[in-house]
């Protein structure tokens, strides 16, 4: 938030010296408009305060927050709302010249909350539509997910400065981590070595049921551990009765699919490889469809039910298991 409050600094010293005259304070609040299509949605802000559409809150200019909308029927949307940086020229308070800067810098007066209003159209559940982000015409902006992607970075890092627990919108937490360790899952394939032991070296399946069958062991619960742990199960199960002082590696020789829908040229199941990028994963889907957004997809991690939406980026990787799906431009 602070770096908001610098850039605002910066555009209030030049406004006095074009100008030469004395800045004229505004509150350090901002009444900010609710409304939603239909009417009668229950709306939340990141503070906790509610109220039901058409309505109105005051709220502090300086300070990013995120709202969410819910009606019965219709699919829940959260929205988040930026505090963008600039000299407002509004109020009945003056103050002459840098001072004065420095108040309206300091209370965050000179930021103006966006969007205002905050109008969405919602749509029912289980529609392909997607909420849209309407102007206070009633003229569609953009679509909600589309917002938020411009804005996401930004808004974080205030409500992150702020001390509130931060979720995309969407339902993920903060972009997908790429320096985890593989997690193994269904469709795995290891190999195991066990010096000077071939009888329990091998390469294994993981199943459906998220366990290899191992000699003599049977079935190991493998899903949701890395290789060192594997290795270390293995371990434990082999010594003492096995093997006194049981020498292991374990690696992976083959991962589970990655699946994806949507507007690419051959949606369907496509091998992973390590280091897989959305880009390269939808060159071999054939590229993009004419009817394709191309500025963001949606991401599924298997085992998760949520959609999580990014930016579509040369940057952005595609883990084992994932479902990628590319949505319909909206014009």
């Amino acid at each position: 938030m602070m770096r908001k409050f610098i850039c605002a600094a910066v555009l209030a010293v030049a406004s006095i010296t074009l100008g030469g005259c004395a800045t004229i304070i505004n509150g350090s609040s901002q009444p900010v408009e609710f409304q939603s299509e239909p009417t009668g949605a229950e709306i939340e802000l990141v503070t906790g305060l509610k109220c039901s559409t058409p309505c109105q809150h005051s709220m502090k200019r300086g300070r990013d927050s995120r709202v969410t909308f819910t009606k019965a029927g219709y699919q829940p949307v959260t929205v988040y709302i930026q505090s963008r940086t600039g000299v407002i020229v509004a109020g009945n308070a003056v103050v002459g010249g840098i001072p004065g800067v420095a108040v309206d810098v300091l209370s965050g007066a000179s930021n103006r909350l966006y969007p205002d209003p905050v109008y969405i159209r919602l749509v029912p559940m289980g529609s392909s539509d997607e909420p849209v982000l309407l102007d206070k015409d009633g003229e569609v902006i953009s679509t909600v997910d589309e917002y938020n992607v411009r804005v996401a970075e930004d808004v974080i890092g205030g409500l992150a400065e702020q001390g509130h627990f931060v979720r995309h919108p969407g339902g993920s937490e903060v972009p997908p981590v790429t320096d985890q360790p593989h997690l193994l899952g269904s469709g795995d394939k290891i190999r195991v070595v066990t010096f000077g032991e071939e009888r329990f070296s091998g390469e294994f399946l993981v199943g459906g049921d998220g366990n290899i069958t191992f000699p003599l062991l049977g079935r190991l619960p493998i899903r949701g551990r890395n290789v060192a742990e594997v290795e270390a199960l293995i371990i434990g199960r082999l010594a003492p009765d096995y093997l006194r002082d049981p020498r292991i590696t374990v690696e992976v020789v083959g991962f589970r699919p990655v699946y994806v829908l949507g507007e690419v040229a051959r949606p369907g199941e496509y091998a992973y490889v390590e280091g897989l990028t959305l880009t390269a994963l939808v060159a071999r889907a054939g590229g993009f469809s004419y009817r394709a957004n191309k500025k963001n997809v949606y991401i599924t991690p298997e085992g998760e039910v949520t959609e999580r939406l990014v930016e579509f980026l040369n940057t952005t990787p595609v883990r084992p298991g994932d479902t990628i799906r590319v949505r319909q431009r909206i014009f």
